[in-house]
């Protein structure tokens, strides 16, 4: 369940979404994604030539975007405003005001950032429409891209991060996806999830 909309799989691996569609989260490619706003029943997710025939075997909705697994590779769709897709672009502002660049379809993640790691789960970040992040275990290493305004992507610097990173931190490392280190407990283990919520 994403900030207004909700993404399921089916039985069979087929995505379906549906609620606010304003920034193209909702993946059905409709070309009046923008003034459609809402879509109150499930809509299949549009296929593409990199996801036709493979099921989806995870799927989170987030702020403005969603994004999804399908034959362990990334695939997100929604706002781009900063950098979720991580496909290396960002939006941009027009005339001072945000620009809303969106993909209505999924779009294939820079999988090559994960090493030839296969994706294995991820979770789609923000608390708004058009501000927000993802992160991902690829083999047992974490990795988050999108927003970084207060570091919530992993970066040592308030910029967006385009391609999937690798989550490391300065004297202890970077971290494996199963494990993540507190400074007020032990660390702790997650078993196959990650949030970015």
């Amino acid at each position: 369940v994403g900030a207004g909309h909700t993404c399921v799989i089916t039985l069979s691996g087929l995505p379906f979404c549906w609620g606010d569609s304003t920034t193209g989260q909702v993946g059905d490619n409709d070309a009046n994604v923008v003034t459609k706003g809402y879509n109150p029943s499930p809509r299949p997710v549009s296929q593409t030539p990199l996801t036709e025939g493979k099921a989806f075997t995870g799927l989170d909705a987030g702020g403005g975007h969603t994004c999804g697994i399908s034959g362990g590779l990334g695939f997100c769709w929604g706002s781009n405003l900063s950098s979720q897709m991580g496909d290396g672009t960002v939006g941009a502002s027009v005339n001072g005001s945000p620009a809303y660049p969106l993909i209505a379809t999924p779009t294939p993640v820079n999988n090559a950032a994960f090493g030839g790691r296969t994706l294995t789960a991820l979770s789609s970040g923000g608390g708004g429409p058009v501000t927000s992040q993802t992160c991902g275990i690829a083999s047992g290493k974490a990795y988050c891209w999108g927003e970084n305004y207060n570091g919530e992507s992993g970066g040592t610097s308030n910029i967006v991060v385009r391609i999937p990173d690798q989550v490391c931190v300065p004297f202890f490392g970077c971290f494996p996806g199963p494990v993540w280190f507190s400074f007020a407990s032990p660390p702790v283990a997650v078993t196959g999830t990650i949030s970015a919520k």
